[in-house]
């Protein structure tokens, strides 16, 4: 019964304060007060209500792209390689890329679903998307060949980077560390806001 009467006169203070309107003030349902309002909201503006927003009057954030080291990788000869996270070594024809003796006569890093593109021996920070755009992808082969090679090229000696896309057209970057055995660098694009 008790709590019968507090609920009651809770109810009933509640219903005083939150329900209880001025007289004076316009009401929105009426003509006058709709009057009122619109007078209000078009009148002009003072020097006093002038006042700057500090969130709406700085400039928009920006973006930002950077290539981001995802792993460092070596991979093991006659074995194939996912280009995305988690990175997992598989079965040589399984992977996005092998490593092994395929068409010459030294080892061979091969492209097997993912097209490809050589950079030669840049700096990952200098190469943007728009760059990337530009180059021709292909499936295929990049060997390798000893320094005192006369007429077979090494087309991966340590620091060079090829840019491989995927189907959705998202780049991956590798750097070469070494060829023996195969450590690769695998970068990834990154963009984030600046404020």
């Amino acid at each position: 019964m008790k709590n019968l009467v507090l609920s009651i006169a809770y109810l009933f203070l509640s219903f005083t304060l939150f329900c209880c309107n001025d007289a004076n003030n316009p009401q929105p349902v009426s003509a006058q007060g709709a009057q009122v309002m619109s007078e209000a909201q078009s009148g002009p503006l003072t020097s006093a209500m002038q006042v700057s927003n500090p969130i709406t009057d700085r400039p928009r954030p920006g973006s930002k792209f950077e290539w981001q080291l995802a792993t460092t990788a070596t991979l093991p000869y006659l074995k194939g390689m996912k280009l995305t996270a988690p990175f997992a070594i598989v079965e040589e024809a399984q992977g996005d890329i092998s490593w092994g003796n395929y068409v010459g006569c030294y080892t061979e890093l091969k492209a097997w679903t993912m097209p490809f593109a050589e950079l030669g021996i840049v700096d990952v920070k200098t190469i943007t998307p728009e760059s990337l755009k530009t180059l021709t992808y292909y499936l295929g082969t990049v060997s390798t060949a000893p320094a005192n090679s006369t007429f077979w090229k090494n087309e991966l000696p340590n620091g060079a980077v090829l840019a491989y896309k995927d189907a959705k057209g998202k780049m991956t970057l590798v750097r070469i560390k070494g060829t023996s055995p195969l450590v690769m660098e695998i970068y990834k694009e990154h963009y984030y806001t600046i404020y």
